[in-house]
């Protein structure tokens, strides 16, 4: 047992899954406080200066910058002998095989792992008490527990991801939008028998731009660099949005707030979803219509990609997009299915 020692040298590692999760729930304050507690429960002190190694990253990750300065720190620091965290689903959810690594890894720095719920018992010799050891003789008394709550916790985040993403497919396949929203758009809900359902709506700030775009584009009349050079004159500048360091504790500046260039544009007028249709990968290359209109018709969208792309609309409710296609070989495919 380890309490009642006065031993300086010891570390905490931290984690939260997002940066969303930083600023609330058990946040990495929270986790750091318990930790604290823990240090001082056993009179052990947190090194250094009582910070702990943090990471904001999914715990089945194997890239873990927080972790990786810990063991740095260890290497560089000899007096080190425990490592304190919150409980073994926050050391790692990437199952027995990546917690065994990561916690033999220590091990061999001279550290042994604590948890703030006391499952981690320390190794003992079973030879003890005739004074002799060997490699088998050592034994982890809470070895079976602590694998059985590493897998449990790879499993529960299987399950959680299965049952969220899950869900966000077949929204995306019933026409509703799921994640950030595209440029020119802002995040909404609408209510469908009582239930709220994500959706985009236009930007109002954004919006006109894009619809600009797609009839300057669809005109016929003006290059791109034209077009481009229209569009920043109007005002427009890419939305900024903040960069957060790779910690994704503090905000370290911002992207975006960029002219208009063609690149930019040949994409936006490619981009099926500014018309209501959606061909993402969770459609399985099945494009559909969504549950929201687009900013600009597929009538515009198809002039403005001047047959590059062609959406058709079929007689069953269902689209259609053809790709290179003219008037005369779209007829061609509407007269026989099997054209390539």
């Amino acid at each position: 047992m380890i309490d009642n020692l006065k031993i300086e040298d010891t570390v905490a590692y931290l984690r939260v899954s997002s940066s969303k999760q930083f600023q609330q729930g058990e946040s990495i304050l929270d986790q750091n406080n318990i930790c604290l507690n823990v240090a001082k429960s056993r009179n052990l002190n947190i090194v250094p200066d009582n910070k702990p190694f943090f990471d904001v990253f999914s715990g089945r990750k194997e890239t873990r910058p927080g972790y990786e300065k810990l063991i740095d720190f260890v290497k560089k620091n000899k007096n080190v002998k425990y490592c304190i965290i919150r409980c073994i689903d926050r050391f790692t959810r990437s199952g027995t095989l990546v917690y065994e690594t990561m916690k033999n890894e220590l091990e061999h720095l001279g550290v042994q792992l604590i948890d703030s719920n006391g499952v981690i018992q320390p190794s003992k010799n079973t030879l003890e008490h005739l004074n002799i050891e060997y490699e088998w003789s050592r034994i982890r008394p809470s070895e079976i527990t602590e694998l059985v709550m590493a897998q449990q916790g790879k499993s529960e985040v299987n399950q959680i991801l299965t049952r969220t993403i899950g869900a966000e497919i077949a929204l995306v396949r019933d026409g509703y939008h799921i994640g950030p929203p595209r440029e020119g758009f802002l995040n909404s809900k609408m209510v469908i028998d009582g239930n709220k359902k994500p959706i985009q709506i236009p930007d109002p700030e954004y919006a006109p731009f894009f619809i600009k775009m797609f009839e300057l584009r669809a005109l016929g009349t003006f290059t791109d660099k034209e077009i481009v050079d229209q569009i920043n004159a109007m005002g427009y500048r890419s939305r900024t949005r903040n960069k957060w360091g790779k910690s994704k504790e503090k905000i370290i500046g911002s992207t975006g707030g960029k002219k208009l260039i063609v690149k930019h544009l040949q994409n936006v007028i490619s981009n099926t979803i500014y018309c209501g249709v959606n061909k993402g990968k969770w459609n399985i290359k099945k494009p559909i219509k969504t549950r929201y209109p687009g900013l600009i018709s597929i009538s515009t969208f198809n002039k403005a990609n001047k047959g590059k792309l062609f959406i058709e609309e079929n007689n069953d409710g269902g689209i259609t997009i053809h790709k290179n296609y003219n008037s005369h070989s779209l007829k061609r495919v509407k007269d026989n299915p099997l054209f390539p």
